[in-house]
């Protein structure tokens, strides 16, 4: 069941996209991510844009094609697995307002998996999974010994 905070969020309106931009990339700071524009629909003219995703920067995945296992230059890091906290936004055709659409606040990021991240970053992704699995144990054994 949802908590407050949802129905907070939910129940916003903005004036305009950068508005909404602006207040979920505040609440994501909060939370330890950060945001980035997604998808957007624009009306039947294409003159104004009516609905637009605002998601975590680690949301979706790397694309088949990009993943440069066979080429020669040595591939980026992985910065995408599937994070699904999102914004969604509508702009209310009689209004002019934009009204919250959909919110999931679950996000998978932690700021110890970004520091880890940026750590490991030279270390192939095989033995970079397993360093953070005993990393991970290592971090939650001494948080509850404290």
């Amino acid at each position: 069941m949802p908590g407050l905070e949802y129905y907070l969020v939910i129940s916003k309106v903005f004036d305009d996209e950068e508005q909404g931009y602006r207040f979920y990339n505040n609440y994501a700071k909060g939370k330890g991510f950060s945001v980035r524009r997604d998808y957007c629909e624009w009306d039947i003219g294409h003159n104004e844009r009516t609905l637009r995703h605002f998601v975590c920067i680690c949301e979706g995945f790397r694309k088949e094609e990009l993943k440069r296992e066979n080429k020669k230059r040595k591939p980026r890091n992985i910065t995408r697995f599937g994070c699904p906290a999102r914004l969604v936004i509508a702009r209310d055709q009689n209004t002019g307002q934009w009204h919250v659409k959909d919110f999931i606040c679950e996000t998978t990021i932690q700021w110890w998996n970004k520091i880890l991240l940026v750590f490991c970053a030279r270390i192939e992704e095989s033995e970079m999974s397993r360093k953070l699995i005993l990393w991970r144990c290592r971090f939650l054994a001494s948080a509850n010994t404290r």
